[in-house]
């Protein structure tokens, strides 16, 4: 607690000279001081304390009296305060030797006061001061600051308002709970005003109330302003505020079309208007032509000033008829009785509209024409300007085309040639656009024919049919062709006229006929003529006929000899003569002409020649020739026969197989006639032979002859030849090859023995003789088992030398070898073998006697035995002998030959006895002659050491035995020996253990965790310096005096407390018994751990003074909490945040080490709008313990969000104006809040969607208008915000009718939107008004009760929207008499029953009459009645003329379709005037009036004949 202590000086007799100030806040305690000098002024009988003049304390040593009194009891005397118990005083009396000070605690507003204490000393004493004075002032700070409106209600942090500018309001600020009284303003924006203060106080508790109340007169800058209500306290650090936002609503200050209202036609474009200032925020109407269908789009935005701007964009797709219109833009809110308004003209540029004189001229080519054309366009100033001709763009640059860019851009054409014949259209154009004329101006040119033309090359062929074209040209109208040919062919013409590009037409005519060749070079000629010509123009051309060459060959056979010349003639007649084939065939096969063997020419005379005749060419010759029309071929063939020798003899197949029989083949080709062949073969063959003759494709001969017999090996390249001779021959042709003969392999092997060491390396032939040589595979055997020569320890040899080589010579690979070859005939193996010897060393196993294990506490002594137990020789040389796997002593020792000569003395050198030490080896002689040369180690002989024998000790033993003396742990191991022979030395024996038993070493505990921490484990190891013999195999724990039940080296302790510290000791235990032991002391310490973490997350809402955030963490030693929000680490010193800290001493009990509690809270007071910033709403908040010597640094964290209510509200649009049946644009609405607002649309109280968007999937109906609300909420409050969509429709109307005493009254009800509806009414396409109400969409026709009446009565209604469907209502005589009386309706039904049943007495009457008549045969006498129209005066049987005068079609052809109507008069006269006074709204169609009643009357007499019917 903190005291303010402000010493002041009096000048009182009796009184101290120092006056205390105490200052104090409610809840402090403070220590009032009072003097009390026993010493110099003796005891005293008692003391008192007062405050002002009331008594709030007595004590009396004397009395051993000690009690409060008055305000600092009244706690005790409350019920409510029971809880306090004997605590409820607030008032202690500290007493000393030297003072009896008063402490009051809590203090409370109402303890400020002067106190004093009064001592009464049992001596009187004139410097004894017996009063002393503490001045007590009680402070506080404002417990509450609200701003409350005329109503006392409370409006602190709201939106209040709206208020209309200028009108005057009243604001109160009251401040409560603080003393003294604070200090109270008001600030209005950034404009400090003033207030009337008042202060009210509480006797009872001492606070103080101030209020001062605040009236401001409204303008448009307090729009949106902030009122703030400052409080300023002594103790405050910083002013208290309370703040509101004033809504003040003014009118719109301007509104303005934006400049740009210029657009193109057909081009969408948008003007903007734009209204500033007013609020809330204004609507914005459009006023547009009526020709123009437009949409806006609105937004509104919020200034700085609080006041709205509204801007609408109007879009909308002009056309030329928009230009120069007027658009209006109007805006108006809530408190403005007339809008505001801009105007702007229109400026709609547009492409030019174009028209052309319509009509058809014909002009005769040399004419000169002009063709005129308008245009109409803005901007007026034109581009270009461009004339067409058939849709083609004319050269402006053309002679003959002149026009100008101007609004009449008539067209000259000057002089008219066919070619301008058409159509032709004028286009313009400007900025904007170009335009062409829809209508087109026709011209025709008329022309003579230009040119008759005969087509090139009048070539045909023989007996095909053949078309010639004759065209003529330029001609105007179209030319006829007519054909002169001079010959009497038989012929068919086809004509055509096609219009040609240039205008003129084109006439073209095809004579067809078949020719043939005698019409070659025959001359046609064509003619051709038109109407504007006086001789016919013509083309003449001569026939070009084509036919197939016609081929003669010579007759006869011919007989060459090979090599000589042949010539073979051929003569060739065609047309055309430039032939594109000659070719000669040979035996029906073309003869190759690239064969520089033949020749011939492609010419009227294609003789063959032959050079160099061959047999082949023996056989039948005929010719043929081709040209572009066809091919003809002789009729005759020549037969020619050549004669030749043999060209080539040949063997083959001369390989064979030994022992398999064989074919050898000879062939003897080219000879004419056939050869004959014989063989000549190597002695001792047996063999036979077959011959064959073949003719070949040419002719020519072959001869074929196969020689078959059965090869051996020794026929391996021996020859043979054959022999081949025909008729024309004198010598024959030979051929000669040598056999080859394939067979399998013969082996053989070296014969010699061989004997090897093991680990030597030896090789092995085979000798291999083949056919083929390459041999496919070579094989080694040992013992008949195959030998895998892929090991490494083999190696073969080539294949041309087979061999096997084996590295490191194995005892096993001892035996017989022999090898095996293969080729691809066959394979063979060596009929001998050779036998392979191997020696290797010995191979031994050690025994240890005695078996059993040894005592070192025995002192035994052990003999260890090398057997042999393989070999070769098998026998034992020298052994060596192992320890661990060191060589320890080799017998007989290796210099034993060097020593031989040497004395005995001389053999123990300080080397040899260092080498032998602690070994002994003997031959088994008595003890008295081994020598002892180490610790338990002996070896020697029967000998006297001190004679002068020459017998080496280490060379005449038995090197099989080794004994070992005195043996003690250094002797454990692994003992094992090799034995030698003259193969060498042999492998080690497995070895043999030999075990010494002993007790284990001392033990030395260890910690395995660097520290034993609280609730974790730590492991205590228990390590000996020797293990002992056998291994210790189990443990004795204790701590202090107690056994733990532990029996293992390493005691772990788990879950570790307080108490487990402690000291510990261990020893370990084998089957000897217990070694020395060792202990260790532990200390427990408790890392950083949270006792109290922080949550996962955090939710608060911003402006809740007592959330907060705590951590406790236990730790030994003990460690400091640390606070960081995000990044940032909290220091003590920083006013946002309160952080308190708390130590709790360990429980011992509860296994709780000493723990620290830190509590981190907001200090909202020193925040701006006493919240937490909005800004900031998702941080994280940790708690965290720096690393330290004994844990790691930890960390709490919490995702702490902060929430609050619904705020910011914003909505795409609050007034949409629609028409039914069209798509609304989504209307969004939005809001800020934590947790995310949830967004609800409700349209008369009914949830509409629960999405932000208020969508409508559908177009709008009329029955969805109205006023939809906005609901943003969350869970901390709700915000609502309305828009209301208008939607316009067309009207509907109904038709409903009462009776009225005489009159029929037509109602015709009507719905729309807007309201503002026109009314009009139609019977029989006669339209008339009806009585419109101005207060309901309602329009009335009063009609009499008459037959004219009758009929089908249509409403109709519009409105700005549109015009709606019309109603009708058909009134029939039933409708208008419905509403008699029961009465008269009871008359009309008896009436009608009377007259039924007299009817029914009429019509049987009738019939007895009628059937009386037919009898009698005589006719019954009939009377027409003539009944005048009721428009017609009594004694008329016409209407009067003068009556028609007046009507508004006199004196015309005929009558219009509807009622005139004349502007100029509000009074008509009708042709019924007379009877004006039955019709209630205007005329009716007489004729049609007729015509229905005629058709009333005859439905009723129908009706009336079949109740008649029903009734007979």
């Amino acid at each position: 607690m903190h005291f303010l202590f402000l010493f002041l000086t009096a000048a009182v007799q009796g009184v101290l000279a120092e006056v205390e100030e105490v200052i104090a806040k409610p809840g402090d305690d403070i220590l009032l001081s009072c003097p009390v000098n026993t010493e110099a002024c003796g005891d005293f009988h008692s003391l008192k304390w007062y405050r002002e003049d009331s008594r709030v304390y007595v004590y009396s040593p004397l009395a051993q009296f000690s009690n409060g009194e008055g305000a600092l009891v009244d706690r005790c005397l409350d019920a409510s305060q029971r809880s306090l118990g004997p605590n409820c005083a607030r008032g202690t009396l500290i007493v000393t030797d030297t003072s009896a000070d008063l402490k009051i605690f809590p203090v409370e507003l109402r303890d400020e006061g002067e106190y004093r204490c009064e001592i009464t000393y049992l001596d009187i004493s004139n410097n004894c001061p017996v009063v002393h004075f503490t001045d007590v002032r009680t402070v506080a700070a404002p417990e509450s600051l609200t701003i409350v409106d005329s109503n006392a209600e409370d409006i602190t942090g709201q939106v209040v308002g709206p208020y209309a500018e200028g009108s005057e309001v009243a604001f109160s600020c009251q401040s409560g709970g603080g003393k003294p009284e604070p200090a109270m303003s008001w600030m209005f924006g950034q404009e400090i005003v003033e207030g009337e203060t008042t202060v009210s106080e509480d006797t009872e508790t001492g606070s103080v109330t101030v209020t001062s109340l605040l009236v401001v007169r409204l303008d448009r800058e307090h729009s949106g302003a902030a009122l703030t209500c400052i409080v300023e306290h002594e103790i405050l650090d910083e002013p208290l505020n309370a703040q509101i936002q004033v809504d003040v609503n003014v009118p719109v200050s301007s509104v303005s079309i934006a400049a740009e209202v210029s657009g193109q036609a057909g081009v969408e474009m948008r003007i903007t208007c734009t209204a500033i200032g007013g609020r809330p925020a204004p609507t914005v109407f459009w006023i547009m032509p009526d020709t123009v269908q437009f949409q806006v789009e609105e937004s509104s935005s919020l200034l700085d000033d609080e006041t709205f701007e509204s801007v609408s964009k109007m879009m909308f797709t002009p056309s030329s008829e928009e230009n120069a219109k007027e658009v209006s833009c109007q805006a108006i809110n809530d408190i403005m009785d007339e809008a505001l308004e801009d105007k702007a003209e229109l400026i709609i540029e547009y492409a030019p509209q174009v028209n052309v004189e319509e009509g058809n001229t014909t002009v005769a080519a040399g004419d000169e024409v002009t063709i005129e054309c308008e245009v109409d366009a803005n901007p007026a100033e034109l581009s270009d300007v461009q004339w067409f001709h058939n849709d083609i763009a004319l050269d402006v640059n053309e002679d003959r085309f002149e026009w100008e860019n101007t609004a009449t851009p008539s067209l000259s054409i000057s002089p008219a040639q066919p070619g301008d014949a058409g159509e032709y259209s004028c286009s313009a154009g400007n900025k904007v656009g170009q335009a062409r004329s829809p209508l087109t101006f026709r011209l025709l040119v008329t022309a003579a024919v230009n040119s008759v033309t005969i087509q090139d090359g009048l070539t045909g062929n023989e007996d095909e049919e053949m078309t010639i074209v004759c065209t003529a040209e330029g001609a105007s109208p179209a030319a006829s062709i007519d054909w002169i040919v001079t010959e009497e062919v038989i012929f068919e013409v086809e004509e055509e006229i096609q219009l040609l590009a240039d205008g003129t037409f084109e006439t073209t005519s095809r004579l067809k006929f078949t020719p043939s060749k005698e019409l070659n070079e025959l001359e046609v000629t064509c003619q051709a003529l038109n109407d504007v010509m006086v001789e016919a123009l013509e083309d003449k051309a001569e026939l070009n006929i084509l036919y197939p060459p016609i081929v003669t060959i010579e007759e006869g056979n011919k007989t060459v000899d090979t090599g000589e010349e042949l010539i073979i003639e051929c003569i060739i007649d065609a047309n055309p003569r430039n032939l594109t084939l000659v070719q000669w065939y040979h035996n029906g096969n073309a003869v190759d002409p690239n064969d520089d063997r033949y020749q011939w020419d492609t010419s009227e005379l294609a003789s063959l020649s032959i050079n160099h005749a061959e047999a082949a060419d023996s056989g039948e010759y005929y010719c043929l020739a081709e040209n572009a029309v066809g091919q003809g071929r002789s009729e005759d063939i020549v037969h020619i026969d050549i004669i030749a020798v043999v060209e080539s003899v040949m063997i083959e197949h001369e390989a064979g197989t030994a022992g398999e029989e064989m074919v050898i083949t000879c062939v003897a080709t080219g000879g004419h006639p056939a050869a004959a062949i014989t063989w000549t073969v190597p002695e001792m063959v047996i063999y036979s032979a077959e011959e064959e003759v073949q003719i070949l494709e040419d002719e020519s001969f072959v001869t074929i002859s196969k020689l078959t017999f059965t090869p051996s090996a020794e026929e391996n390249e021996k020859k043979v030849s054959c022999q081949a001779i025909n008729d024309v021959m004198n010598e024959p042709v030979e051929y000669e090859t040598e056999l080859d003969i394939l067979y399998k392999p013969i082996v053989s092997i070296e014969e010699e023995n061989k004997t090897v060491t093991a680990g030597d390396q030896v090789t092995l032939v085979c000798l291999v003789d083949a056919n083929p040589m390459n041999l496919s595979l070579v094989e080694w055997y040992h013992n008949e088992d195959l030998i895998d020569d892929n090991e490494e320890r083999y190696e073969d040899g080539n294949p041309e030398a087979p061999s096997l080589t084996i590295k490191a010579i194995l005892p096993e690979d001892a035996g017989d070898y022999y090898c095996l070859a293969h080729n691809h005939v066959g394979q063979s193996r060596s009929n001998m073998s050779v036998s392979l010897q191997v020696i290797y060393p010995p191979e031994v196993e050690i025994r240890k006697d005695p078996t059993a294990p040894v005592s070192e506490e025995d002192d035994m002594n052990v003999t260890l035995h090398c057997d042999l137990i393989g070999g070769n020789p098998l026998e034992l040389a020298r052994v060596s002998w192992f320890m661990n796997g060191e060589l320890i002593r080799q017998l007989p020792d290796p210099h034993c030959d060097q020593l031989q000569q040497l004395e005995s003395e001389e053999i123990f050198d300080e080397e040899f006895i260092s080498e032998a030490g602690d070994y002994e080896v003997g031959s088994g002689v008595d003890d008295s002659g081994i020598l002892d040369i180490g610790s338990g180690m002996e070896m020697g002989s029967a000998v006297n050491p001190d004679g002068g024998v020459n017998m080496n000790y280490l060379c005449d033993v038995d090197p099989t035995e080794l004994f070992l003396q005195h043996v003690t742990r250094a002797f454990s191991g692994h003992f094992s020996c090799s034995g030698s022979n003259m193969a060498g030395e042999g492998p080690v024996s497995e070895s043999v253990d030999l075990d010494v038993l002993y007790l284990p070493g001392q033990a030395v505990i260890s910690q395995e965790e660097e520290e034993a921490q609280k609730g974790g484990s730590v492991t205590l190891q228990c390590q000996l310096e020797d293990q002992g013999n056998p291994v210790a195999k189990e443990y004795i724990w204790t701590k202090g005096e107690d056994i733990l039940a532990e029996t293992s080296a390493n005691l772990t302790l788990h879950n570790i407390a307080v108490d487990s510290q402690g000291n510990f000791s261990c020893a370990g235990v084998n089957d000897l018994g217990q070694g020395e032991g060792g202990s260790l002391q532990l200390i427990v310490f408790a890392p950083q751990t949270f006792v109290q973490s922080l949550p996962e997350t955090s939710t608060f809402v911003s402006h809740d003074k007592d959330f907060n955030l705590q951590c406790q963490v236990e730790c030994f030693p003990l460690c400091s909490i640390q606070w960081m929000k995000d990044d940032e680490v909290i220091t003590l010193d920083d006013d946002r945040y309160f952080i308190e800290e708390e130590i709790t001493p360990e429980d011992v009990e509860a296994n709780q080490f000493q723990s620290v509690s830190s509590k981190l809270s907001w200090n909202l007071e020193n925040l701006p709008d006493n919240k937490l910033d909005h800004d900031d709403l998702n941080f994280t908040v940790s708690c965290f313990v720096e690393e330290t010597e004994i844990g790691a640094a930890i960390s709490s964290s919490t995702e702490t969000e902060i929430e609050y209510e619904p705020e910011n509200l914003d909505i795409s649009t609050t007034f949409v104006s629609i028409e039914e049946n069209e798509r609304i644009q989504p209307i969004f609405c939005s809001g800020e809040g934590v947790p995310e607002p949830s967004v609800v649309w409700k349209f008369n109280d009914q949830e509409v969607t629960a999405e932000n968007t208020l969508d409508f999937s559908e177009p709008i109906k009329r029955k969805q208008g109205g006023e939809y609300s906005c609901h943003v909420s969350n869970e901390h409050g709700e915000e609502v915000v309305n828009v209301t969509i208008d939607v316009l429709y067309k009207p509907e109307c109904t038709i409903d009718y009462t009776l009225e005493e005489e009159e029929v009254v037509l109602v015709c009800t009507a719905e729309a939107n807007p309201q503002d509806v026109q009314f009009w009414w139609d019977k029989d396409n006669i339209t008339f008004d009806g009585q419109n109400s101005e207060d309901t969409l309602e329009s009335l026709v009063r009609l009499k009760i008459i037959n004219e009446s009758i009929g089908t009565y249509y409403c109709h209604v519009s409105n700005s929207v549109g015009k709606g469907e019309p109603c009708m209502i058909e009134l029939t005589e039933w409708m208008m008499t419905k509403g008699l009386s029961e009465e008269v309706i009871v008359i009309l039904i008896a009436v009608a029953g009377s007259v039924i049943v007299l009817l029914i007495i009429i019509v049987i009457t009738a019939c007895l009459y009628c059937g009386e008549r037919k009898e009698k045969g005589g006719k019954a006498n009939m009377k027409k009645n003539k009944s005048k129209s009721p428009l017609l005066k009594d004694d008329q049987l016409h209407a009067d003329s003068s009556f028609y005068e007046n009507l508004p079609f006199k004196g015309l052809k005929s009558p219009p379709k509807q009622v005139l109507d004349d502007p100029k008069s509000d009074m008509m006269d009708y042709a019924d005037a007379d009877y004006l006074d039955i019709y209630a709204n205007g005329p009716l169609k007489y004729r049609e009036a007729s015509e229905k009643n005629a058709t009333l009357r005859r439905k009723k007499l129908e009706e009336r004949k079949a109740v008649k019917s029903e009734l007979l």
